[in-house]
């Protein structure tokens, strides 16, 4: 019987307790199929309805609460990986 060949590890992140908890089962895996781990987190950003499509093109400047968001999660799954010996 062929053995299986897991060459990725996709651990998806919500900062829960439960999916920080995945990355130790994600190590096992890994180790035993020297697979390389990928930590991902999925954000929807949610504007209020004044952001929506308007029937006429306006100027508006560009917002950029969602980049701030992004980056502070890049740090958080930064933080993470580390706490957890990944690279």
């Amino acid at each position: 019987m062929k053995k299986p060949h897991i060459e990725n590890i996709l651990v998806p992140i919500d900062f829960s307790e439960m999916s920080i908890q995945a990355i130790e089962t994600a190590k096992s895996l890994a180790r035993r199929f020297d697979s390389n781990i990928h930590l991902a987190h999925i954000h929807e950003f949610s504007f209020p309805a004044g952001f929506m499509a308007a029937p006429d093109p306006i100027m508006c400047l560009p917002i950029s609460a969602p980049e701030e968001s992004e980056k502070k999660i890049a740090a958080q799954l930064r933080t993470l990986a580390t706490k957890f010996g990944l690279s």
